[in-house]
Order: structure tokens, then sequence, then C-alpha cells
């Protein structure tokens, strides 16, 4: 059987009872974790999930680059509404980070997002990319 058990609700009620399992809990056991579609391994930092070690090494770098003043305002999971040529929403976009940095005497945002060599070069990125400028005017910057 494919996707786990398919048991009806009062076995599945008789199987919790006889386990220990909570009332309600519906329990998965031949569920595996699914795996991050880039293969990427989550890790936590300071009690903050990360999608990658990547992402997570450069947080902490971006954080101590905040907090010697080069930049400011750093934030993480920033969503930004996609719509389509006639104001239909059509999705969201999530930026790793969005920051200040100084430019020629002016601090001006920045929205960055933590890409491989593999992930950079997918079709869906380069879409959302284009969305981002058509909808926000915002060039995406690509980090490493």
């Amino acid at each position: 059987m494919k996707g786990g058990l398919h048991w009806d609700e009062q076995r599945l009620l008789e199987f919790q009872k006889r386990i220990g399992a909570s009332k309600g809990r519906v329990v998965h056991l031949l569920d595996k974790p699914k795996p991050n579609k880039h293969k990427a391994i989550p890790r936590v930092v300071d009690g903050v999930k990360f999608a990658s070690g990547l992402e997570a090494q450069l947080w902490v770098d971006y954080r101590l680059l905040e907090k010697a003043g080069q930049i400011r305002n750093l934030r993480r999971q920033v969503r930004f509404s996609l719509f389509a040529n006639g104001g239909e929403h059509i999705g969201t976009y999530k930026a790793d980070m969005v920051f200040e940095e100084l430019r020629e005497g002016v601090w001006k945002r920045v929205v960055a997002d933590v890409k491989s060599e593999h992930t950079r070069n997918l079709p869906a990125w380069a879409r959302t990319k284009k969305l981002m400028l058509a909808c926000h005017n915002v060039v995406v910057r690509e980090l490493p």
C-alpha cells in the first residue's frame, strides 16, 4: 500500500489506544520525513531553523555585519506578494534576508536569497526574479 496504512477510524482508534497514543493523534508508522527537494540539510542556529547550512552561515555572517554597522534592519523570511498585469495575486515570494546597506551615502534596501549553483539555474527561480522586478522593481541579490 502506497502512502501508509489505510485503516478505518475505529481500527485507528483501537491501535492508538493499544500503543498509548493521545486521543485524536494520527499515527503514521510507514511515513518517512520528506527529503528536501534540493538536497539541502536543515540547520538550527541560536534556536532558529534554517533551510540549509549555507543559509544559516550567511545569516550569522550578516548578523556580524549588522553589529559592525555595515548594514542595518536585517530581517529574515520576508514575504512579498506577486501580481499579474491585471493586478491579480498570483503568488508569494519569501526572501531569505532583507536589509539596508550604505551605498553612496544613502541607505538602500537589499532583498537577498541564498542560492546554490544548482538552484540558481532553475527556471522557477528565473521566473521569480522577473516577477520581483516587475511587481516591486527589486533586483534580488543572490548569495553567496
